[in-house]
C-alpha cells in the first residue's frame, strides 16, 4: 500500500464508516483511520529514505519520527488514538460506544483533518481527500 491513492482510499473508507447514517462505526472508522496514518507515514519514510523505519510497521515509530516534538498537537492526536482503539477493541458494549463517540468526536475530526492536512502538505493537493468525502 506504498501507492499514495490506495492511502487516500484507506481513510476516505474510514470517514465513510464514520459519516454511515444507518450505522456509525468508531472502532472501525479508527482501525481503517490508523492504517491509513500507517501508511502515510511509512510512504513518507520511504521518500525521505529512512531506511530503519521502512521496514518496520509500527505506526507509534513512524509517529515519533515523522512528529518529534512530544507536544506537536498532530502526534498527540494520533497517540490519543491510538490508545483510544486499543481500549475499545473488543472492550466497549454498542451502547458505551456511541457515548464515547459523543465524548471523544472533536478529537476524533481531527484525525481525520490532520491526515488531509500532512497527506496534502507532504505529498500535495493530488492527493487531497476533499473531493471525495
Amino acid at each position: 500500500m506504498n501507492d499514495l491513492r490506495a492511502v487516500r482510499e484507506e481513510a476516505i473508507l474510514a470517514a465513510d464508516l464514520l459519516n454511515d447514517r444507518r450505522e456509525r462505526n468508531l472502532d472501525a472508522f479508527l482501525a481503517h483511520m490508523l492504517r491509513a496514518w500507517t501508511h502515510l507515514l511509512r510512504a513518507l519514510a520511504i521518500r525521505e529514505r529512512r531506511r530503519g523505519e521502512i521496514a518496520a510497521w509500527d505506526l507509534r515509530a513512524h509517529l515519533r519520527s515523522a512528529f518529534p516534538e512530544s507536544a506537536d498537537p498532530v502526534r498527540a492526536n494520533l497517540e490519543f488514538a491510538i490508545e483510544l482503539r486499543e481500549r475499545i477493541a473488543h472492550r466497549v458494549d454498542r451502547e458505551r460506544l456511541q457515548f464515547v463517540e459523543a465524548v471523544v468526536s472533536g478529537k476524533i475530526n481531527a484525525l481525520l483533518l490532520n491526515f488531509e492536512e500532512t497527506l496534502v502538505a507532504r505529498f500535495g493537493e493530488r492527493y487531497s481527500l476533499a473531493t471525495a468525502l
